[in-house]
């Protein structure tokens, strides 16, 4: 039986060369090939915590990023359920394009600085 050699032991010119494959969605994954159905989530948390990142073929774009703010579209995988059933994720409805958006800040309480007043000649 031969042995493989190690790639790395090999000099530069004896060397397997192989080009990157461009990966399509689910292939070269741990994770199940199907198209898992989507679903809009938000954070559950109430905090500026994660409530969820994982990175899954399954997701479109491969990942998804829960934090605070608008509704992700993401996949059921096992973590998300997971997420959803620990109350960290929560389901909501997809976002509406014409929402308005957040209210601005309220100014400041602050007084503003008193300039002094010049003297008199």
């Amino acid at each position: 039986m031969t042995e493989t050699p190690n790639q790395a032991d090999l000099p530069p010119e004896e060397r397997e060369t192989t080009q990157p494959t461009e990966r399509t969605r689910g292939e070269g994954s741990d994770v199940a090939t199907e198209d898992l159905e989507l679903m809009w989530v938000e954070s559950g948390l109430g905090t500026d915590q994660v409530a969820l990142f994982e990175q899954n073929p399954s997701h479109p774009d491969g990942e998804a990023f829960v934090g605070t703010g608008p509704a992700v579209q993401v996949a059921k995988t096992p973590l998300v359920m997971d997420r959803l059933n620990s109350g960290a994720l929560v389901e909501s409805s997809e976002p509406k394009a014409d929402a308005p958006a957040a209210p601005a800040a309220a100014p400041s309480a602050v007084p503003a600085a008193s300039t002094p007043a010049s003297p008199s000649p």
